[in-house]
């Protein structure tokens, strides 16, 4: 073999050499930072419902207050329909989370208990739903007993493993300071899942002067509901005005 093939033959073994390492470099940089994108995205997916609940727990009870003072709320239909619109918001940047109304489910094998709202994780291309969090709501002048039903239920569903969070929305209308029942609400809520099962009583009147209160009052009742019945009656005395202004004209 001449010298100069040899020569040549040296060159091309070493620049295939250097090129086998710089695959192999490159090839073990992409490998590190997918294992940091996993690692990250992990992380992330372990704090979606901790960040959920951060979100009820701390921004949530100020949203809808707002909504209340706005007169958007008067009725436990209404509260619902309010928190669904403000966690669907939060969870535009989530994926593959899904929020229910009126869930039924099962955490025995021949009980059933339906939810207000839950919010789930959609996996294996909706194949199944695994909840994260549970919301009963209620809504009602004095706060009753319905409030300790509905800590019972997300109390038994955290038990059960079923829920990692479980939030119980109070709003009412009482004399008595919302403190006080804030208060006796935690206290009903049994010291192991403290930290899992979170009661939030509104109560609008704590959030209002009194001046406020009167006109709360009258467009809460006006917002409630609709009869057909007043509306025609107005609308008789509406024309009746009406044809005795004209007979009035013409003499």
């Amino acid at each position: 073999m001449a010298r100069d093939d040899f020569g040549k033959g040296s060159q091309k073994r070493h620049l295939a050499a250097i090129k086998a390492a710089e695959t192999k470099r490159k090839k073990a940089i992409l490998q590190e930072k997918e294992k940091r994108e996993l690692k990250t995205s992990k992380i992330i997916k372990s704090k979606i419902h901790h960040n959920i609940a951060s979100f009820i727990e701390n921004e949530l009870t100020a949203k809808l207050i707002v909504d209340l003072k706005s007169h958007l709320i008067s009725s436990e239909s209404d509260l619902q329909s309010s928190i669904y619109y403000h966690l669907r918001n939060y969870l535009s940047d989530y994926k593959n989370i899904r929020i229910s109304a009126e869930l039924p489910m099962k955490p025995k094998k021949d009980s059933k208990v339906f939810v207000d709202l839950v919010v789930s994780k959609v996996i294996h291309n909706f194949a199944q739903l695994v909840p994260l969090i549970a919301i009963e709501l209620k809504e009602h002048k004095e706060v009753g007993a319905d409030l300790y039903k509905d800590i019972d239920k997300l109390q038994m569903l955290r038990e059960n493993k079923i829920i990692k969070y479980g939030f119980m929305v109070y709003l009412c209308r009482s004399n008595t300071e919302q403190r006080y029942w804030q208060e006796k609400a935690d206290n009903y809520v049994k010291s192991e899942l403290k930290s899992r099962i979170k009661p939030i009583i509104i109560n609008i009147y704590d959030n209002i002067t009194g001046t406020e209160k009167i006109e709360f009052d009258r467009r809460w009742q006006q917002t409630k509901s609709y009869d057909d019945s007043n509306a025609t009656a107005k609308k008789a005395v509406k024309t009746r005005k009406s044809r005795e202004e004209s007979k009035i004209l013409k003499k």
